[in-house]
């Protein structure tokens, strides 16, 4: 972003949007654009990275196994229910 905010940088009298983009045409060099393929490439790969661990490899519970879950806890902490919990005293 600073990289294209810094090719878009108003200098001088120029004022329209279109006038500017032009300009930054003209100062794009190597180095802006070895820059600029680089943080695309870094943001398509994040962004395929967090789509992957998202919808492939966590696999979601579904409904059925988060009731099973839920009647395991119960069932093994049911004995505890009656023992006096501990708590803060300030």
């Amino acid at each position: 972003m600073s990289l294209i905010s810094g090719l878009l940088i108003v200098r001088g009298i120029q004022e329209s949007l279109f006038e500017r983009i032009r300009l930054a045409k003209s100062r794009i060099n190597r180095p802006i654009m070895v820059g600029l393929g680089l943080f695309t490439a870094m943001f398509l790969l994040f962004g395929f990275k967090i789509y992957h661990d998202e919808n492939t490899k966590n696999d979601k519970p579904t409904s059925k196994q988060i009731e099973l879950a839920r009647a395991y806890w119960e069932i093994t902490y049911k004995q505890y229910e009656k023992i006096p919990q501990p708590f803060v005293m300030s």
